[in-house]
C-alpha cells in the first residue's frame, strides 16, 4: 500500500498565519497598554483620594488641637480667677471694709506744707473751690509724709469724688500737684506693678491704656496677679470708657523682674 505525502505549505497558508499571528500580538500589546493604564488611573486616583483622607484628617486635628488649647486656656484662667477670689474671700471683712472707707477718700500731693490741722483744712478748702468750684465738700483731713506736704481727704460723697477725678488732669495740667486715690497696701503694689508692666510693653510699641485696676493692651484687657507676679487676661471692665472688649486671640505676660 503506497502511503499519501503530506503536502507542503503553500506560501499563501504561512501569510495568513503570519497575519493572525500580528493581529495576536497586536491585540495582546493593546489590552497590555489598557490594563497598565488602568492600573495608573487607578493608582493616580487612590493617591489622589488617600491625599484627601489624610488632608481631613489633619484639617480635623488641627482643629480639634486648637479647640482643646482654647478649653485650657479657659479653665487656666477661670482657675486665677477663682484663686484671686478665694483669696480676696479669705483676707476676710476687715480688708473688704477699709476699702469701702477709702472709697470716698482722696490724696493730693505737691501743695505746700502745713503742720497746724485747722490752718491745712482752710488751705485745703480754699485750693478745691478755687480750683474745681467745690465748698465745704470733705469731712475730714488728715496730714501725712514726714513732710507734711501729703493730705489724705474724705470726701463727702462719691459724686464730689467723680466731679474732681474726672476733671483733676485738666484743671492740673502742667502743675506739680498730683491728686490720686487712697488705696489699701495690696491696691497700691497691684496698680504700682501694673503701670511698670504697661510701661515696659509701651516701650516695646504696643497700644496700652489703663483703665483703674487693669490695663487694655493691643485691645487684649489685663489685670496684676500678685501671687503669680505677671499680667494676667482678666474681664472686661463694666462701662469701661475704652469701649474694648476681651479679645482672647493670644496670651500676654510680663513677669516681674
Amino acid at each position: 500500500m503506497t502511503s499519501t505525502p503530506i503536502a507542503s505549505s503553500s506560501p499563501t497558508a504561512m501569510s495568513n498565519c503570519d497575519t493572525i499571528l500580528n493581529a495576536i500580538n497586536n491585540l495582546r500589546n493593546d489590552l497590555n497598554e489598557r490594563i497598565d493604564g488602568l492600573k495608573t488611573s487607578n493608582e493616580n486616583k487612590f493617591t489622589s483620594l488617600e491625599n484627601k483622607i489624610t488632608m481631613r484628617i489633619d484639617s480635623i486635628e488641627t482643629k480639634h488641637k486648637a479647640e482643646i488649647k482654647d478649653l485650657k486656656e479657659k479653665v487656666e484662667s477661670l482657675a486665677i480667677n477663682l484663686k484671686m477670689t478665694n483669696k480676696k474671700l479669705e483676707s476676710g471683712a476687715p480688708a473688704s471694709s477699709n476699702r469701702r472707707e477709702r472709697k470716698t477718700n482722696i490724696i493730693i500731693k505737691g501743695l505746700k506744707a502745713l503742720d497746724n490741722p485747722e490752718t491745712a483744712t482752710n488751705y485745703i478748702n480754699d485750693f478745691l473751690k478755687i480750683k474745681f468750684n467745690l465748698n465745704n465738700c470733705f469731712n475730714n483731713l488728715k496730714i501725712l509724709g514726714k513732710d507734711h506736704n501729703i493730705y489724705k481727704i474724705t470726701l463727702t460723697n462719691l459724686e464730689v469724688k467723680k466731679q474732681i477725678m474726672i476733671n483733676k488732669r485738666r484743671i492740673l495740667d502742667g502743675s506739680r500737684i498730683y491728686i490720686k486715690n487712697d488705696l489699701t497696701a495690696l491696691q497700691a503694689s497691684e496698680m504700682h506693678n501694673l503701670r511698670l508692666a504697661s510701661k515696659d510693653h509701651k516701650s516695646r510699641g504696643a497700644k496700652v491704656k489703663l483703665y483703674r485696676n487693669k490695663v487694655c493692651i493691643e485691645d487684649k484687657w489685663m489685670q496684676w496677679d500678685e501671687d503669680l507676679g505677671e499680667l494676667r487676661e482678666t474681664q472686661t471692665p463694666i462701662h469701661n470708657k475704652l469701649g474694648v472688649a476681651n479679645n482672647p486671640a493670644r496670651a500676654l505676660s510680663h513677669k516681674k523682674n
